[in-house]
C-alpha cells in the first residue's frame, strides 16, 4: 500500500501544536496529535 491508496501526500509537521497550525492555516487538511498523558510533565 502506498500514500496515493488513500492520501494525495502525507506529511509531518513537527510536533502536536505544528500540526494544529498548519490545519488552520490551510496547509493540510488534517493532523494527528496524540500524548498519552503519563509520567511527569516536565519529562515530555
Amino acid at each position: 500500500m502506498t500514500e496515493g491508496d488513500h492520501f494525495s501526500h502525507i506529511g509531518f509537521s513537527g510536533g502536536h501544536e505544528q500540526s494544529i497550525v498548519a490545519v488552520l492555516n490551510g496547509d493540510y487538511d488534517a493532523g494527528v496529535v496524540w500524548a498519552d498523558g503519563q509520567g511527569e510533565w516536565e519529562d515530555g
